[in-house]
């Protein structure tokens, strides 16, 4: 077997047993100081973002949420809020959060135990289908 292929398979396989330990611990809890960095980037976002935002949730969605993580996965970091609860139509409120999410990632370069963040605003209505880590901001 090739050293690369058999690489891609070794990280496969300890990918199935536990989650990225940068970011999680062996319980499969949220390392304290990961959730205080990542409510930091969402307040620092909302600091930014100029419009009341009502936040709902915030979670971790993606491959560092779950088992298929690789050396080279973001953080994606969405911040959960209803777009019916703002005064424009909802195309015109996601072309505005996407406008706003653009600028905010552009302007900064975050990372997480050198793993790079990406900050996105995801409607409640619509949830993003992929691994998902809930963890309070409140």
């Amino acid at each position: 077997m090739n050293n690369l292929f058999e690489s891609y398979i070794n990280n496969l396989t300890e990918a199935e047993h536990k989650l990225n330990s940068k970011l999680f611990d062996e319980t499969n809890h949220l390392i304290p100081e990961v959730k205080d960095h990542l409510i930091e980037i969402v307040n620092q976002f909302l600091e930014d973002f100029n419009i009341e935002l009502s936040v709902d949730d915030v979670n971790i969605i993606g491959s560092n949420a779950g088992y298929n993580y690789k050396s080279k996965s973001d953080i994606d970091l969405h911040i959960v809020t209803d777009y019916n609860n703002y005064p424009a139509d909802v195309d015109i409120i996601e072309e505005l959060f996407n406008a706003k999410k653009n600028n905010f990632n552009n302007n900064y370069e975050i990372t997480i135990k050198d793993l790079p963040v990406e900050i996105y605003v995801e409607d409640s209505n619509s949830p993003a289908e992929s691994n998902r880590q809930i963890f309070s901001s409140k």
